[in-house]
């Protein structure tokens, strides 16, 4: 993949699409809503604040969401051929990392570590 090439937003949200696609369009649709409703957070703006998602997915599904974390870090995975960063790494940290790798080429920002946000665990 040529780094000129690389929406990083763009391809972590169809990965997110494609992944959460397995619990159903509604559930999917759901998911989305209670992020921008409670979170103040659209769509487009995930992946620069994908550690909600994680918090949310395991308020909603407890230790469930560990196979929608691993299903979305297997997308990543294939629309990045398989690239070495992502061996045991979090979804914050792979994003973290495609963003330092691909993202600073196209002027994107990388993405901030966990912040403390108001979220209630």
């Amino acid at each position: 993949m040529l780094k000129d090439d690389i929406n990083i937003n763009k391809i972590v949200i169809e990965a997110l699409d494609r992944s959460l696609s397995i619990l159903g369009n509604q559930t999917k649709d759901a998911i989305y809503a209670t992020l921008e409703e409670e979170y103040n957070l659209k769509k487009e703006d995930i992946p620069k604040n994908i550690e909600v998602l994680e918090i949310l997915m395991s308020q909603m599904f407890g230790i469930a969401a560990g196979v929608l974390k691993k299903e979305i870090i297997r997308q990543l995975k294939n629309k990045f051929e398989a690239n070495p960063i992502f061996e045991e790494a979090s979804i914050v940290e792979i994003i973290n990392m495609l963003y330092v790798e691909y993202g600073m080429a196209v002027g994107e920002e990388q993405v901030k570590p966990a912040n403390p946000i108001d979220v209630e665990q």
